[in-house]
């Protein structure tokens, strides 16, 4: 689960599909990469509850995000799937 990200999350079908994790690597950083086994993959059901309260975190992100600003730090992949969190203003904050 450490490796979800929004577009993982189908709001119309009402599934989550896990195909990425997060794994770290000493002395380089923490990667995107793909689950240990086939199996690992899964496309997880959820009810209307659960997909209401991530849709209101999914907006209270972007409402944090307008509030802070050129402050607001994102977390992305890179092309290499090394994870990178940077502020808009203050350039690479945690590599």
């Amino acid at each position: 689960m450490c490796g979800l990200t929004w577009n993982a999350i189908d709001f119309a079908k009402n599934i989550i599909t896990l195909d990425k994790q997060i794994v770290h690597i000493n002395n380089q950083g923490d990667y995107f990469s793909t689950p240990k086994t086939k199996t690992s993959n899964r496309i997880i059901m959820i009810d209307d509850f659960l997909a209401s309260e991530l849709k209101h975190w999914k907006n209270q992100q972007a409402e944090n995000e307008t509030t802070a600003g050129d402050s607001y730090a994102n977390i992305y992949r890179a092309d290499d799937n090394k994870l990178i969190q940077q502020s808009k203003v203050l350039g690479e904050v945690d590599a």
